[in-house]
């Protein structure tokens, strides 16, 4: 009886402690409503390679200070501000290499790794209040 009481209790500080998380990662397999603008964008720009995907950030961002890491090396330490067309800042980053993107005022860290980005083309950054949501877009697949 002890050893299910302890499981349930382990079970619901778990649940507790993710439903905390200030990171919101969503997976689209359809076009985003919102960015299908950006994504146009940046594709007629003729910026997107096979081996790379865009990591964008987007409204809400004001003077706002982000790190991003990869693979363990500092590779972006600034300040990022919307402008007048919703980007704050866009990174053409690799699909090989793991990142770690950290947000001021935020405990959790972003994280991309190879496994969860090699479908997609995109990931959007947004700042909603306090959360973070972070879409990755499945409108421009890799085939």
């Amino acid at each position: 009886m002890k050893k299910i009481k302890s499981f349930i209790l382990i079970f619901f500080f778990i649940f507790l402690l993710s439903s905390c998380s200030s990171i919101k990662y969503i997976y689209h397999v359809d076009e985003i409503n919102n960015y299908e603008k950006i994504s146009s964008a940046l594709k007629n720009a003729n910026y997107i390679s096979e081996k790379e995907f865009y990591l964008v950030f987007t409204k809400d961002f004001f003077e706002f200070p982000v790190k991003i890491i990869e693979n363990e090396k500092i590779m972006f330490d600034g300040i990022i501000t919307t402008k007048s067309n919703n980007i704050a800042k866009s990174f053409k980053l690799k699909y090989n290499c793991s990142y770690q993107i950290e947000l001021k005022d935020q405990k959790d860290r972003v994280l991309i790794i190879p496994e969860k980005i090699k479908n997609y083309k995109y990931v959007y950054i947004n700042k909603n209040k306090n959360k973070i949501i972070v879409n990755f877009n499945n409108g421009e697949k890799i085939k």
